[in-house]
C-alpha cells in the first residue's frame, strides 16, 4: 500500500485481520523499504 491516510490504513488492517493475512506498506520516497504488517503472527517489522 502507498497511501498513508489514515481511513486507508484503517481499511486495510481491517482487511487483513479479516483475511487473516499480511499487508505491505511503503511511500513513493522509499519504495525499497517495507512495513510488514502479518495478523497471523501478530509482528510488524520493516524489511529492507
Amino acid at each position: 500500500m502507498l497511501a498513508s491516510e489514515y481511513g486507508l490504513v484503517n481499511f486495510v488492517q481491517k482487511v487483513t485481520e479479516l483475511c487473516r493475512g499480511k499487508a505491505y506498506f511503503t511511500t513513493p520516497y522509499n519504495l525499497g523499504e517495507y512495513l510488514l504488517m502479518d495478523y497471523m503472527n501478530r509482528k510488524t517489522r520493516t524489511i529492507h
